[in-house]
């Protein structure tokens, strides 16, 4: 199950790697994991830490107090803790029934892990545009500039795929809200521009120029159009261009996305929707990714009650697409 993998390794990961001090403990206040900011800001080794409760270190008895007097069911909370007169230091409290058991709670734990991430991810990608700036350079150290971005923005996928892949199979619940699509369309396109150009891709769209409100779940849909802008830029060929639209006609809005990419062979049409599926040939080697993303799109508009459609041509292109009703 893709739920126990994530949350077994890749919850641990992203523990590991958040900058907040971060300690998991279970309901008795015993330590399960506390992550290297924890450990330096503290200095607190994990190594004699875990297994321990938190009351048998001095510097953690106040959050131990302060824990007798809150809930501490599964959950996550966020306390300042003095170090000194002068100096604290917040540390994110994970109190969890069981790391490697998928519970509500760790939807909300993953959503904080994810921001925390994505912000030095975000700053990486912001430093790395800089440096073309500073002044002229060689052509071996243009490519590896290139590929520094193209990891970067890698790792950008991935991590909203870790937290899209939690809600899909921990909870799946919408929150509804009035929202206009055209604003997160016109976002999404610009952010995908940085990997557009560096593979040489056209990026044009066809956008209502009133706007498009809808009743939809704003962080899940513009998930579902972040995968569907990100896949066609990946799979078409140097040159190509990529339409995305967006349109409400009577009792529906459709959005999709055209490329003139490699197109998907008819009887992989339907599997390429599973989880883990992905096209395998000489021309997708070369393209990263977990096949997770057309999977987080077809549950988030099914859950909206819309439907996904795709038509694709071997070697000519794919139109990838949803619809969705409207609603009051």
């Amino acid at each position: 199950m893709i739920t126990h993998t994530l949350t077994h390794e890749t919850l641990e990961t992203l523990c590991r790697q958040s900058p907040v001090a971060t300690i998991v403990i279970d309901p008795d206040k015993r330590i399960r994991l506390i992550n290297p900011a924890a450990e330096k800001a503290l200095e607190l080794p994990s190594l004699t830490a875990v297994g321990r409760s938190l009351s048998d270190y001095e510097i953690l008895r106040p959050i131990a107090e302060h824990l007798d007097t809150t809930p501490n069911g599964p959950g996550i909370q966020t306390t300042g803790l003095k170090l000194s007169a002068s100096a604290e230091v917040t540390v994110q409290i994970i109190v969890a029934l069981d790391i490697s058991a998928a519970n509500l709670s760790q939807v909300e734990l993953v959503e904080n892990l994810v921001h925390d991430l994505k912000r030095p991810a975000a700053v990486a990608k912001t430093l790395a545009d800089m440096v073309q700036e500073t002044g002229p350079l060689n052509q071996d150290q243009l490519v590896w500039l290139d590929r520094t971005r193209r990891k970067l923005l890698t790792m950008s996928s991935a991590i909203n795929e870790v937290i899209d892949t939690f809600w899909m199979e921990v909870s799946g619940q919408l929150l509804w809200q009035q929202t206009d699509l055209v604003p997160i369309v016109q976002r999404l396109v610009r952010e995908a521009n940085d990997l557009a150009q560096m593979n040489g891709i056209t990026l044009e769209t066809e956008l209502p120029e009133n706007g498009c409100p809808a009743l939809v779940d704003a962080t899940r849909i513009q998930g579902a159009i972040n995968n569907l802008i990100n896949n066609a830029v990946k799979y078409s060929p140097n040159g190509g261009v990529v339409r995305v639209s967006l349109k409400h006609e009577g009792d529906s809005i459709t959005f999709q996305v055209s490329d003139q990419g490699i197109g998907v062979l008819p009887e992989e049409l339907e599997r390429i929707f599973e989880p883990g599926y992905r096209v395998r040939n000489k021309e997708t080697e070369r393209i990263e990714g977990t096949g997770i993303g057309l999977t987080i799109v077809r549950t988030v508009v099914d859950k909206h009650g819309g439907k996904v459609f795709v038509h694709s041509t071997l070697g000519q292109g794919s139109v990838f697409g949803f619809t969705l009703p409207c609603k009051p």
